[in-house]
C-alpha cells in the first residue's frame, strides 16, 4: 500500500501527551539500566577505569607480538564457539538450531540469553526462525481473502471490490508505517464510511479505539516485517439492530507476529516475537455504481510476550523487566507454546495481561 496516498492527520493531543509521558518514563528506564543518570564517576570507577586501560595494553601488545607466532587462523567452514561457550548459540526455539560457521567477522548475537542460547523467536538473520510463523507469509499474501464470486444478492464484481477493500483496510491496520509506527490513523479514516468515523471519532485512540490499529511503543521497531496466518470469510448478511441495512460481513480470524527490536530493559527469555491472535469484523456495503464503503463491526483479540503498561495505552511492546502494569497472575488459561500461533485457539483460553 502506498501510505503517500493518503493525507496524513496528527493524532488526538491528549492521547498525544500520554503517549510523550510514556516515551519519556522508557528513556529513563533505558538510562537507569544503562547506570549513568546523574551518577558521577567514582574513584573506584576511575580506579577501574586504569586497570581496564592497562589490561588493553597488554592485549594489544599480544596481539602485535605473541599471536602472529602462536595462532592458527580459522578454517573456513569450522565451528564458532558462541558466547558463554558452546557451539550453537544461535539456534532458535526448540532447538540448538544449524551450527555457526566461520563465513566472516559478523556474528549475530542479538536476542542471546544468559546461557548463550537464542531466545524463542531469535536466530541468525530471520527472527521468525524455530517457531511456526517461520513458514508464514508477509501481510500482502498472508491476509488471503476467499474468491471474488457472487455472494447472496451481490455479483462477483460488488464482492471483489469489497474485498479488496476490506484486505487494505486490514493490512494497513496491523502494517502499515503510518500507523504502526507513526501511529496516523487519518490513513485508516480514510478507508472508512466518512459517517462511522464522524460518529465515533472521539474514541479513534487508545485500547478501545474503534479503528482497532496496531500501534508499535516508543522506542520499538521492527527487525523484519511482520507475518501473519489465517482465514477470512465473507457472507450476506440481513439487516441487524447494529448495521440497519444489507451488507457483506467479513470476519477474519488472524494471528500476526510482530518480531521487535528488544531494549536494554526488555525482559529476557520470552523471545522478541509479540503476537496478536485477532477476529476481526468488517461490514462491507458494495454500490450499485462506484466503490465499496466499509465499517469496523467489532474485534476481538489476545496478545502474547506483551508489556502490560502498554497495552492497556492501546500499544504494543515487549515485556519490561519491571513492566509496571504486570498481573500477579495471568487471567483465564493463557495459551501456551505454539498454541499462541495456532488460529484454532479460542480467544477466551486468556490473555497475558488483565
Amino acid at each position: 500500500m502506498d501510505e503517500d496516498q493518503y493525507l496524513l492527520g496528527p493524532p488526538d493531543p491528549a492521547w498525544a501527551k500520554r503517549m510523550a509521558k510514556i516515551e519519556k518514563k522508557f528513556v529513563r528506564a533505558e538510562q537507569r539500566q544503562a547506570g549513568y543518570v546523574g551518577a558521577p564517576p567514582s574513584r573506584r570507577g576511575v580506579r577501574a577505569a586504569y586497570v581496564s586501560g592497562a589490561v588493553i595494553l597488554v592485549l594489544l601488545v599480544y596481539a602485535a607480538v605473541v599471536r602472529p607466532f602462536g595462532d592458527r587462523p580459522a578454517v573456513a567452514g569450522s565451528t564458532v564457539v558462541g558466547i558463554n561457550g558452546g557451539p550453537n548459540a544461535m539456534g532458535g526455539i526448540g532447538s540448538n538450531g544449524p551450527k555457526a560457521t566461520s563465513t566472516g567477522s559478523r556474528v549475530p548475537v542479538s536476542g542471546l540469553t544468559s546461557a548463550g542460547e537464542a531466545a524463542p523467536g531469535v536466530g541468525g538473520d530471520d527472527p521468525f526462525s524455530g517457531t511456526p510463523a517461520e513458514s508464514w507469509h508477509t501481510a500482502e499474501l498472508g491476509v488471503a481473502m476467499p474468491a471474488a464470486s457472487a455472494v447472496g444478492s451481490y455479483s462477483a464484481a460488488q464482492v471483489r471490490d469489497g474485498l479488496d477493500l476490506a484486505h487494505r483496510y486490514i493490512v494497513a491496520a496491523r502494517t502499515d508505517r503510518s500507523v504502526l509506527v507513526d501511529h496516523r490513523l487519518q490513513t485508516l479514516e480514510n478507508l472508512l464510511d466518512p459517517r462511522q468515523v464522524a460518529e465515533e471519532s472521539s474514541v479513534a485512540t487508545g485500547p478501545n479505539s474503534y479503528l482497532s490499529p496496531t500501534l508499535l511503543a516508543p522506542g520499538f521497531a521492527l527487525a523484519a516485517p511482520a507475518r501473519v496466518t489465517g482465514a477470512v470469510t465473507v457472507a450476506q448478511v440481513e439487516p441487524t439492530a447494529t448495521v440497519p441495512a444489507r451488507h457483506l460481513a467479513v470476519q477474519a480470524n488472524l494471528v500476526w507476529a510482530y518480531p521487535l527490536v528488544p531494549h536494554s530493559d526488555t525482559l529476557r527469555g520470552t523471545g522478541n516475537l509479540t503476537v496478536l491472535h485477532e477476529h476481526l469484523t468488517l461490514a462491507v456495503f458494495p454500490a450499485a455504481q462506484g466503490s465499496a464503503t466499509l465499517r469496523v463491526e467489532r474485534e476481538d483479540r489476545y496478545e502474547s510476550n506483551v508489556d502490560c503498561a502498554y497495552l492497556a495505552q492501546g500499544l504494543i511492546g515487549l515485556p519490561r523487566i519491571n513492566d509496571p502494569s504486570a498481573s500477579p497472575t495471568t487471567s483465564g488459561t493463557v495459551p501456551t507454546g505454539t498454541q499462541v500461533y495456532d488460529p484454532r485457539t479460542p480467544l477466551t483460553d486468556g490473555r497475558t495481561c488483565r
